[in-house]
């Protein structure tokens, strides 16, 4: 025991983990020394159940946890202070730890009701109507009368699962309560240390709030609390596989509710819950894990009452992969002359009808309508403006987006089914992508998205900007670049170390009566191919080329609608073998040749343009 002076707890770190946030200290106690990272074990009434004291002294124990709420009933504060405390009433003379008794709001949940004032059990011990009354202050009086070295002040608890205001609520009552404890416990200052509670379950705003209210008090110590609790299905876990040796290129998996997810992967996307020409039984024989919808169109169509009736988009479509909502944000470029962009949110004038009908899309509504869509990943809504924007527009975007994923974390509701991705935006500008993509992963989301791109900019311009966001982003999150399908802007950004992609690419094109192949396209309205009886690609197993051949689809692509179906099969087919191809080159640690080999074969005849050229050459492969 070193601990000197009148202060009743010292903590010093004795050394820090060089990859990790792990570290190793010391806390200095009244009673003992305790060397951390430190386990406690519990005897919630002054015993632990089935050892002695003296075992625990020759198992190197140098701290204990006891309850509150339980040594308060029994042996009582009266017995405990004429004892002199529960070092001697138990003969334990290292630390002790005692929790405040706030945990029983939820494990005696029926014999607890809850107010402002404190919490009022009726006790387990007796059939009678013996109550005990939970006062912050009382809370303390006991904990005073234990004498345990380190006291916890009492906190509002709510089950882990729970959502809505009841979490925000408790959050805030645990500060004020924090305040009325340190205001007891102030006669005992100079022998014992209370420490603050984080309650406020799995909000990443709630936390950051809590925190922030809390760590304003003088407390030589905090605690995390409300965890353990069923918060264990965490809706996204990413765990990486594999890295190329040479370039920013990594393989990695995504456990979703719905489905797990093989990165990096292309999201083909169904903007209004659909495929454009295919159905869902089609996608599920193609492989597709995951797909796109829309928050805005489906907002509007079906609907945010029939999503719900519905049970969601999952059901609604008859769906059972997993799904990710885009927020809306793109509509303001691609619906700019609709829309009237506020502090607030944004104003659309609907396309849908000539009437003066409106759908005003704020974070707190596109999270609402993403809540009811339940899809497994759903996007903040961003400040989004065309990429060509220069000057002082692109600035304000940037930090509106940044105060609109505040609004959407606060207003998400279903954080143990769906994980809300922020936009990293900010243009052009090198600095203020820095700047955004520093103060969102402040924020303690489960994976990010690169967005305003590919919207006008030129190419020499867009990948400078995928790489620094990429080295910028958590290694250990999933990283979205938004609206890119061009098979050789795939493999450039998977090798700058981008995870997702989505684009409107391979059905719109499916449309046009163009295949996608690795050289590029064809474009089946040619005359060329009216004699052609090749499939599209002899190597791809879809469907579409096992059945059709070039002279049957040119036949038919200007006259039978079916044609858009059957293209887009293959389109679709295309894109994720392409990603397929990437990931299995990428575990063989065979990348960079994989890169050279599909860029003689897609710029046959052609140079390989020259930002390909650069970008590649920036992760360490030479053309």
């Amino acid at each position: 025991m070193t601990s000197k002076g009148n202060c009743p707890l010292k903590f010093k770190l004795l050394a820090k983990c060089s990859v990790t946030k792990a570290r190793v200290g010391v806390i200095n106690l009244l009673h003992s020394d305790v060397s951390t990272p430190v386990f406690m074990p519990v005897g919630t009434k002054g015993s632990m159940k089935g050892l002695l004291q003296q075992q625990l002294y020759a198992l190197n124990c140098e701290i204990m946890l006891s309850n509150t709420y339980h040594l308060g009933l029994k042996p009582g504060i009266e017995t405990l202070k004429k004892a002199g405390g529960l070092h001697k009433f138990m003969n334990w003379s290292r630390s002790l730890l005692t929790d405040s008794g706030g945990f029983q709001m939820v494990s005696l949940l029926k014999l607890a009701e809850i107010t402002e004032n404190g919490v009022k059990f009726q006790t387990p011990y007796s059939n009678d109507d013996a109550e005990l009354t939970l006062t912050p202050e009382h809370s303390i009086e006991i904990q005073n009368a234990i004498g345990a070295d380190i006291a916890m002040q009492l906190d509002d608890v709510v089950k882990t699962t729970t959502r809505g205001p009841r979490v925000e609520e408790a959050m805030h009552r645990t500060v004020r309560w924090l305040d009325r404890c340190l205001k007891a416990h102030r006669s005992r200052t100079l022998s014992r240390a209370s420490f603050p509670s984080f309650r406020e379950v799995w909000n990443p705003y709630l936390r950051r709030t809590c925190t922030q209210l809390l760590t304003e008090r003088a407390c030589r110590g905090f605690a995390v609390g409300g965890l353990s609790g069923g918060e264990s299905n965490c809706p996204l876990k990413f765990k990486l596989l594999a890295k190329c040796s040479v370039t920013k290129a990594r393989v990695g998996v995504i456990n979703l509710l719905h489905s797990d997810v093989s990165t990096p992967v292309f999201m083909p996307v169904g903007t209004k819950g659909s495929m454009k020409g295919l159905l869902q039984q089609q996608l599920y024989a193609l492989n597709c894990e995951i797909m796109l919808s829309n928050t805005y169109h489906l907002g509007l169509k079906p609907g945010i009452e029939t999503l719900k009736k519905a049970g969601g988009l999952h059901k609604f479509m008859n769906w059972s992969r997993s799904l990710l909502t885009d927020s809306g944000g793109f509509q303001m470029v691609s619906l700019l002359k609709l829309a009237e962009i506020t502090e607030n949110g944004v104003k659309f004038q609907t396309p849908y009808s000539n009437d003066d009908a409106e759908l005003t899309l704020t974070p707190e509504h596109s999270i609402e309508i993403q809540n009811a869509i339940g899809a497994d990943i759903a996007m903040q809504l961003d400040d989004v403006v065309k990429t060509t924007t220069r000057g002082p527009r692109v600035e304000e975007a940037m930090h509106r987006t940044v105060r609109w994923l505040d609004r959407c974390l606060k207003a998400h509701s279903r954080d143990s089914e769906q994980s809300v991705f922020p936009i990293v935006q900010g243009g052009l500008e090198p600095d203020l992508r820095r700047t955004c993509t520093q103060l969102l992963t402040e924020r303690a989301c489960r994976g990010f998205a690169v967005g305003g791109l590919s919207g006008g900019e030129s190419k020499s311009e867009f990948w400078p900007v995928v790489r620094l966001c990429a080295e910028l982003l958590p290694e250990d999150k999933p990283r979205y670049l938004m609206g890119v399908g061009f098979a050789a802007d795939l493999v450039v950004c998977v090798a700058l170390g981008i995870d997702m992609f989505d684009c409107v690419f391979p059905t719109r094109t499916a449309r046009f009566g163009c295949a996608l192949v690795r050289s590029g396209q064809l474009n089946l309205k040619q005359k060329t191919f009216a004699k052609d009886l090749r499939p599209i690609d002899e190597t791809c197993l879809c469907s579409t080329c096992k059945s059709y051949t070039r002279a049957y689809l040119h036949h038919i692509v200007t006259l039978e609608p079916v044609a858009c179906s059957i293209l887009t099969v293959h389109n679709v087919a295309f894109q994720l073998r392409l990603m397929s191809e990437i990931r299995e080159a990428i575990v063989k640690d065979d990348f960079p040749n994989f890169i050279r080999n599909f860029m003689k074969e897609h710029f046959a005849g052609r140079d390989v343009p020259q930002w390909i050229v650069d970008a590649l050459k920036s992760v360490n492969v030479e053309l």
